[in-house]
């Protein structure tokens, strides 16, 4: 059981920020577990410590920009960095490794950088492996002597996958990083029989990955699965990842973790290539390591390959509005929507929920029937339209919006018709080849009450073919696994995903997620987007970013 604040009297400085929600029971509860009766600046520096741990963060950057940075971003602006190195320097001994080969204590100092044990290990995990296989020069594969139907950053992106152990392919969506990773594949295998591998963080994108794949090259083979599966399968069995070429899609998802036990399980002759969009949102859990590799790359010398050049037509506003939040542009971001270039309604002037069921009710499925609709009306709407919220509590959050819309549907549908309404798969059902993630269209028949949960035997759900989007799915609702209404995604459950338009909720507060969270929900739009939000939101959030830190560029630097 968690002490009560009366526990931390003896810090009145802790116990006020506890208060004040700045800190959390956790954070007060490893220093006085570690300090049962220290000095105060002691404690304050280990709740700080596992505060930012708990965001994600590998390690506190104690340099005086980058701390500073760190310690507003828990809604610390008073701290000053003497005093954060007086508590450092008089942090007892048996709590902290000041040496940087040991690592027998909890606290880990290495420079500028202090450390939990557990993520000072991930990191240098992560480092020895990844130089360990960049020791190997030697390819299974030659350069192929001709390329057709790529253009010049996808043909020097197949060049290094083939001549390199380990290499990195980043773009935005559109660029053509799957059609890339198909020639990869198909040059691999014309050469030699060769093993295949994909994964990425989640059974949607596998899917996605392999079903896109599956259109460019029908008659190869490949093994495939989540990185979970096929990391849990290998540490089973205790033997390395047996591939040729491993193909690991959406890698900016993988957090350090999954980075620690990936890269020591990768045979030093195979070919591994990361994909994916350094700017979207970084793991749910710790570290951006991603993009991290992809900074440090020029001083390892891994071959890294940007595919700039968007290949659908897309809206040229989008793009730009995009490129924008990139560069932190406030002055062209803001000038593209009062310019209505991207549709913006301000949210300072407030936001009834009428108003977002004005702009939702003629883009979302049409939702009462009196006799069976027909599927192929209703499943383009699948990926026509998405509401998209930065938050998934409060008054503009996710599941407040997702009750908003389906009691006006539900309200709007005749007693005994049949009601109709998007939903989000929460659970994998490989079997049924439904994904924690993947959207579908539900028919039910309208009962009484909203409330009643209980599906009917007649109720059922509408998917696309994963083959063939010209097709669809029927599967009978009861046989569902686990799903939430799917009106309005959080911005991260809509990673990998895209849609023809995107309405985007930016509310007060969503500045903590940074730019990346607003580039990532832009970038999920192929023609349209409304931005939902006030200028000064805008601006704290393009100011922001969700860079979770660690001490990795920092070492590969001093390694040169």
């Amino acid at each position: 059981m968690l002490p009560s604040k009366n526990h931390f009297s003896h810090w009145p400085l802790l116990a006020s920020l506890l208060e004040q929600g700045v800190f959390c029971y956790l954070d007060l509860y490893f220093a006085r577990k570690m300090l049962p009766s220290g000095p105060e600046n002691q404690a304050l520096l280990l709740a700080i410590l596992f505060s930012i741990s708990r965001q994600g963060h590998i390690a506190l950057h104690l340099e005086n920009i980058s701390l500073q940075k760190q310690l507003r971003a828990i809604g610390l602006i008073d701290i000053s960095h003497e005093r954060i190195f007086s508590a450092l320097e008089t942090l007892p001994d048996i709590l902290i490794d000041r040496n940087t080969q040991d690592m027998h204590k909890l606290i880990c100092l290495d420079k500028n950088y202090l450390y939990l044990q557990k993520y000072r290990a991930q990191e240098n995990q992560i480092l020895s492996s990844l130089l360990n296989l960049l020791e190997n020069k030697k390819s299974l594969y030659e350069a192929p002597k001709q390329l057709n139907r790529v253009n010049l950053e996808q043909k020097q992106a197949v060049l290094l996958a083939l001549t390199h152990s380990f290499s990195l392919i980043i773009g935005g969506p559109g660029t053509g990083k799957t059609f890339t990773a198909a020639q990869i594949i198909l040059q691999a295998c014309a050469q030699k029989d060769s093993r295949i591998l994909l994964t990425a963080p989640t059974g949607k994108a596998v899917a996605q990955l392999e079903n896109s794949l599956q259109k460019i090259l029908p008659s190869l083979s490949w093994q495939s699965g989540t990185l979970h599966a096929i990391l849990n399968k290998a540490q089973k069995q205790n033997i390395p990842l047996l591939a040729d070429i491993i193909l690991i899609d959406e890698s900016s998802m993988v957090d350090a973790s999954l980075f620690a036990k990936l890269l020591p399980l990768i045979r030093t002759d195979s070919h591994v290539i990361l994909i994916g969009d350094p700017n979207q949102l970084p793991p749910v859990e710790s570290g951006s390591i991603f993009a991290d590799l992809v900074e440090i790359a020029p001083f390892l010398q891994i071959p890294l390959t940007k595919l700039k050049k968007v290949l659908r037509s897309d809206s040229a506003a989008i793009l730009q509005f995009s490129q924008a939040i990139c560069r932190s542009d406030t002055k062209k971001a803001t000038q593209l929507l009062q310019e209505q270039k991207i549709q913006w309604i301000d949210l300072s002037d407030g936001l009834s929920y009428e108003k977002i069921w004005d702009l939702c009710q003629k883009k979302i499925p049409p939702y009462s029937f009196s006799s069976l609709p027909d599927p192929q009306q209703l499943i383009p709407y699948i990926d026509c339209f998405r509401l998209l919220s930065c938050m998934r509590q409060g008054p503009l959050g996710v599941d407040v919006l997702n009750q908003f819309l389906l009691k006006k549907t539900f309200e709007n549908t005749p007693l005994y018709n049949l009601w109709v309404f998007p939903i989000l798969i929460q659970r994998n059902s490989p079997d049924q080849e439904l994904y924690n993630g993947d959207s579908g269209i539900l028919v039910r028949q309208k009962t009484t009450s909203i409330l009643d949960k209980q599906l009917k035997s007649a109720d059922y759900a509408l998917f696309y073919n994963r083959q063939d989007k010209q097709e669809y799915r029927k599967i009978d609702a009861l046989a569902l696994p686990a799903f939430e209404a799917g009106y309005c995604l959080s911005v991260h459950k809509s990673q990998g995903s895209e849609c023809d338009e995107i309405v985007i909720v930016l509310p007060t507060g969503s500045s903590v997620f940074g730019r990346e969270v607003l580039y990532t929900a832009v970038t999920r739009a192929r023609k349209e987007v409304c931005l939902i939000t006030s200028m000064q939101t805008l601006t704290e959030t393009l100011n922001h970013s969700s860079y979770k830190v660690s001490g990795l560029k920092s070492r590969v630097k001093a390694m040169k």
